[in-house]
């Protein structure tokens, strides 16, 4: 029998409220969750509007408890978020993000996870990564970039030689391509066109820009 487990470890810069504010949500969310299991009613649950409302919120998305650990350094100005055998990436997620949300934070939080077995099983090996932040979440996936990359080669060794591709050949086929890339994101609507600047690293004008929370 193999045993599947998901691991990560990060730190968030918080200050005292905000660590005890996050520290507090996923205790009372855990707690819901491990009664939802049980099949107990919750009654009178006791605690400030935002965090009840945040841990509710939370726990109504799971199935399961999420199996991290958090815990609040008011000393270093951190939280450290961590799973020890098999963690929720996605509860994780969420957890960072009402945090940004309920601040307002112009803070950007990524992690990366890996995915691990007792083991040499096919396939039970990968990981990823995620970028949060209070408007957005981006994910990024191995197993995904893995099957991407490997059709991309495979692709690649179709075409002929570099020796026998002619500069003109190679230069009609890129501009239509990247012409393409171009259309599809400028019929995306603004979000989409955004995300094609910056990944191709454009810098906006001072005029777009505006004074950042801390």
């Amino acid at each position: 029998m193999a045993d599947y487990f998901t691991k990560f470890s990060f730190v968030i810069t918080v200050t005292p409220e905000q660590g005890n504010w996050f520290a507090q949500v996923h205790r009372l969310a855990t707690e819901l969750i491990g009664h939802a299991e049980d099949g107990a009613a919750q009654e009178g649950i006791e605690g400030p509007q935002d965090v009840v409302l945040a841990a509710l919120d939370l726990a109504e998305k799971r199935d399961g408890v999420p199996c991290i650990e958090v815990t609040h350094d008011e000393n270093e100005g951190t939280v450290w978020v961590r799973s020890e055998d098999s963690g929720d990436v996605d509860y994780t997620v969420d957890l960072v993000q009402v945090l940004l949300k309920r601040f307002e934070l112009d803070l950007v939080i990524g992690f990366q996870w890996a995915n691990t077995c007792s083991r040499p099983r096919v396939d039970a090996f990968g990981g990823g990564a995620v970028v949060i932040s209070r408007r957005n979440v981006i994910w990024f996936d191995t197993g995904a970039l893995l099957e991407q990359t490997v059709k991309t080669e495979t692709a690649r060794l179709k075409l002929k030689p570099d020796v026998e591709l002619e500069d003109t050949d190679l230069d009609d086929v890129v501009h239509d391509i990247a012409s393409s890339l171009a259309s599809d994101a400028n019929n995306g609507g603004t979000g989409t066109q955004l995300d094609f600047l910056f990944e191709h690293g454009w810098n906006p004008p001072e005029h777009l820009l505006r004074e950042t929370r801390v």
